[in-house]
This record gives structure tokens, C-alpha cells and sequence, in this order.
């Protein structure tokens, strides 16, 4: 039995992203005391990405050395469109998820009360909770990552739209003519402004130039050992930083479409705050910085008066904390 009594003071959050699955395992006032990742094998199914995430569940509870009542339930942000009913998700294109009964599939298999809601929601329940939205009634929380989600909150309350389906920002279209989208739209913002676009735009310029690569002053190669299915944007980022014109290209192409975005959101909702989270937030110097500059120069000027972007002080917990607060929210036990 845990050291908090009986009754379960456990908690799970559990941020299913296109690359990996991360977990939180954390006491009811949102103290991780562990942190855990799991690569999503998207290409197996979705019957195969929920077992394992029961599986490191099993795990988690056990190397803590607790038993299934000391945990008061898990929490699941999920990428895509989740139903009304918080049960299932209708529709994950970066997961090529149709359908798929989450809540039911994983209470099954793993023994826990299982609540689930849309990633970017739940980051933005993060922010409010105990990260940069906290104590603000109005702002915008933009995922950066593989794809590009939002979860908007207006006047302390989460946007969801009269389907659950508000605030798919990354499928607001910036090119009426531009490349297909998983979603099948043309044009969306996370083709352009997403992780996964950043490496698709320098491995489409490189596949276009592959005959003249002996040409190609790039030092691209050198950093990814010459395969280049070790692309990511950590090399991307570091070229750019020491001069890769073609990194640097990438890169600068990625700052004005993620601005293009952010300056869309702030025409339409006039936030307080854009809290930017996910795995390109990171990238302080080489992407955010010049980004909120962009911004600033761009955006209109009575909408920038009371403007503050800013980087999630939750980091990489953010979708993880949420879906902590979702449950002890469920519960009634979130004090907030």
C-alpha cells in the first residue's frame, strides 16, 4: 500500500504523441515522481499502441511498488478529433486512427478508470493548472510537435465547440494550394509549421538535388552519419546554428509559417497569452525567438497591446499534466 493511505493518491498522465508516448506518474497534487517514454508504433495499429500503453502502465505502478487501487485513474491526451462522450477518438490522421474506442480498449486491459480528451486540450488544462496559463482567463496553447494542436481558453474555460472539435488549429489552411494534408485538406498549417514538416522540407529539397549531392555544401550529411533516416530537427537546428544554407533555408521558411499561424490565432481570438509547448518549443535561439519577433512586426498592433507570448514552463509535462488534472477533475479532486 502506498505512504498517502488507502483509496488511491496515484495519479497517471499518459501525452500519446505521432513519435512517442509519454507518461507521468505523480501524486494527486501533480508532483512527478516518474517520468517514462515509449516510441508509438504507429505503422502496428491501434490495437497494438494500447496494449502498449497497458503494458507500461503494469510497469509503472509496479516499479513504485503499488497496487492497481492506489492509482485514482489514468489520463490520455490523444492527437485528433475525440467524441462528446470522451471515449473515443473519430479521427487521428497523424495516427491513421478511425474510430477507436480508447477509454473502453485500455479500462480493459488496464484495470484502471481511464479518462481521455484531445492532447492540446489537456496541455492547455496543464498551462492552467499549474503551468504559464495559470491565473489567466484568456490564451491560446499551441502544440509544436509532429503535428500542430491548440487548445484555447476563453474567460477560464476550455473552447470546445458545439462537436468537441474546436481549435484543430493545425488544420487552418495557410496554402489554398499547397501540399495534402493526412487529414485531407490542402494547405494546413502543420504541413508547414509542424516537426514533421521541417524534416520533410530539407529531405525534399536534398531528394531533388540527390545527383548533385557531391555539390551540396551542406554539413547535413556529416551530422546524421550519412543516413538520413536520422534526420530530426535537433540536427536541423544545430546545421542551421553553424551555417548550413540549407538549414538555414529550412529553418527560416519554418519561422514565417509558424508565425503566419500565430498572427491567424491573434486576428481571431485576441488572446491574453500564446503559450507555445511540444518538442519545437524547445528551440529557444534557433526557432521561438525570431518567431515571437515575426510576430511583433506583423501582427496588428491594437492585438499585440496586451500580448504575451511565451514558452510552456511545463515543458515537455504539459500534455502529461493535464491529463493528471483531467482526472482528478473527473474525480473531484482537482481544488481548482
Amino acid at each position: 500500500m502506498s505512504e498517502n493511505g488507502p483509496g488511491g493518491k496515484f495519479v497517471i498522465g499518459i501525452d500519446l504523441g505521432g513519435t512517442f508516448v509519454k507518461f507521468a506518474y505523480a501524486r494527486s497534487n501533480g508532483e512527478i515522481i516518474m517520468r517514462d517514454k515509449i516510441p508509438t508504433r504507429v505503422s502496428h495499429g491501434a490495437d497494438v499502441i494500447l496494449s502498449d500503453i497497458a503494458k507500461k502502465i503494469d510497469e509503472l505502478i509496479k516499479s513504485n511498488g503499488h497496487a492497481r487501487e492506489d492509482v485514482i485513474g489514468c489520463g490520455i491526451g490523444c492527437p485528433g478529433t475525440v467524441d462528446a462522450d470522451f471515449r473515443k477518438v473519430i479521427f487521428a490522421p497523424n495516427l491513421k486512427w478511425n474510430d477507436v474506442d480508447v477509454k473502453g480498449k485500455l479500462e480493459e486491459t488496464a484495470g484502471l478508470s481511464v479518462y481521455i480528451d484531445n492532447d492540446a486540450n489537456l496541455a492547455a488544462l496543464g498551462e492552467y493548472w499549474l503551468g504559464a496559463g495559470r491565473g489567466v482567463k484568456d490564451f491560446v496553447c499551441v502544440t509544436l510537435g509532429t503535428g500542430i494542436g491548440g487548445g484555447i481558453v476563453v474567460n477560464g474555460k476550455l473552447l470546445r465547440g458545439v462537436n468537441n472539435n474546436a481549435a484543430e488549429i493545425g488544420h487552418m489552411t495557410i496554402d489554398f494550394n499547397g501540399a495534402q494534408c493526412g487529414c485531407s485538406n490542402y494547405g494546413c498549417w502543420e504541413k508547414y509549421g509542424s516537426a514533421s514538416a521541417l524534416v520533410a522540407r530539407v529531405l525534399n529539397f536534398l531528394s531533388i538535388n540527390k545527383n548533385q549531392r557531391s555539390k551540396i555544401p551542406s554539413i547535413i550529411f556529416e551530422l546524421c552519419s550519412n543516413d538520413l533516416s536520422k534526420l530530426n530537427c535537433e540536427l536541423i537546428f544545430e546545421a542551421a546554428r553553424r551555417g548550413d544554407p540549407i538549414a538555414k533555408s529550412a529553418v527560416n521558411q519554418q519561422i514565417e509559417f509558424t508565425a503566419i499561424g500565430l498572427i491567424n490565432l491573434i486576428y481571431i481570438f485576441n488572446p491574453n497569452k500564446i503559450i507555445l509547448s511540444g518538442g519545437l518549443s524547445a528551440a529557444s535561439e534557433t526557432l521561438v525567438k525570431p518567431v515571437i519577433e515575426t510576430v511583433f512586426k506583423k501582427a496588428p498592433k491594437v492585438s499585440l497591446r496586451d500580448l504575451e507570448i511565451t514558452v510552456s514552463n511545463l515543458g515537455n509535462d504539459a500534455g502529461s499534466m493535464g491529463a493528471i488534472y483531467l482526472v482528478l477533475n473527473e474525480k473531484g479532486l482537482a481544488g481548482i
